[in-house]
């Protein structure tokens, strides 16, 4: 009874097989002669059947280049599609792109004869990178590669510092204008010109297209130069002036007259002093040597002209003399 029962039952389940399968809705699954044991495969049904089972494809994608600033820079994102045992997958594999970071030129493509596809990455304005993967919805299989978003810096204007002096003046010029062209006492200020050596500095720097950020490269870096440099001192004039003199005859109390004139007693009185005449009385000096500043110039005694008697038997006499005078 027991082995009615299971040829009924085997015949039945056969029956099912027969009537639900027909054997040209099967397709040979995609595998290379060396695979063995127990392999991952993806099957894709279709009605009340399996239509085709395949094991998972290997999908590697290369990029160029291999990183990007973040500035909107391109890659060629190239996957090439192979089946388990490292074959050629082939024309019409569709591959689905996504990726975490960035753009790309297609969510979809589909493989040439070689068995690749590619895509256009296009990078964000973030430092970071992108994971970009790569996969075949059909027939499985999963490829990645992450691309760095980088900074990207380039080089700016450099950094300055001012000029300074190193070290003393040299091989300068004599002094201009020499003292002893300058009447003597008159305050004056001299300038000669001189070679100076200075030094200053260069720090170079880097720009970074992304964020704006300046950096500096490297140590900083000396720079020399030689100038003229101007100098100028305080001096005080030693030329002695040339006097003018000048001398007319005493008359009339002086009116008129030019010159010193001293009187002398001729019969041992007191001795009197200098007298400057200038058309008219302007003063007296003591001595012979003394000066008498008048009018923005100093007044000497200068050449004696002439002998004058005075008095009863020339009891005294008038001296005269020239006045000299230079400016003050």
């Amino acid at each position: 009874m027991f082995a009615n029962l299971k040829a009924v039952a085997a015949a039945f389940i056969l029956a099912a097989v027969t009537t639900t399968v027909s054997a040209d809705s099967w397709k040979p699954i995609r595998s290379g002669a060396s695979s063995s044991g127990w392999q991952k495969v993806v099957c894709d049904r279709s009605g009340n059947g399996w239509r085709s089972c395949n094991m998972g494809l290997t999908i590697v994608i290369q990029a160029t280049p291999g990183s990007l600033a973040a500035l909107g820079e391109k890659a060629t994102l190239v996957a090439t599609v192979q089946d388990y045992d490292g074959n050629n997958a082939g024309r019409g594999v569709v591959i689905n792109w996504t990726t975490s970071d960035g753009g790309l030129s297609a969510a979809t493509t589909t493989t040439d004869a070689n068995g690749q596809t590619s895509v256009v990455l296009t990078s964000s304005k973030t430092i970071g990178g992108a994971t970009v993967s790569a996969t075949s919805p059909a027939e499985g299989g999963t490829g990645q590669i992450n691309v760095p978003f980088t900074d990207k810096w380039v080089s700016t204007s450099a950094m300055y510092s001012a000029w300074q002096d190193s070290g003393a003046p040299y091989s300068c010029s004599a002094w201009s204008p020499d003292a002893s062209t300058i009447n003597q006492g008159t305050a004056f200020t001299q300038s000669a010109v001189c070679y100076q050596n200075q030094i200053a500095y260069q720090q170079n720097r880097e720009v970074s297209l992304v964020t704006g950020q300046l950096r500096n490269v490297g140590g900083v870096i000396p720079l020399y130069q030689t100038i003229q440099a101007a100098r100028s001192q305080q001096a005080v004039g030693t030329k002695q002036s040339t006097p003018s003199c000048a001398w007319s005859s005493f008359t009339k109390n002086g009116v008129y007259a030019t010159g010193w004139d001293h009187g002398v007693s001729n019969t041992g009185g007191p001795k009197q002093g200098y007298r400057l005449f200038l058309g008219q009385y302007i003063g007296e000096v003591t001595n012979a040597t003394d000066s008498f500043a008048y009018n923005g110039r100093i007044y000497t005694i200068g050449k004696f002209r002439q002998s004058t008697c005075l008095g009863k038997n020339c009891a005294s006499s008038r001296e005269e003399y020239e006045a000299c005078s230079v400016p003050q």
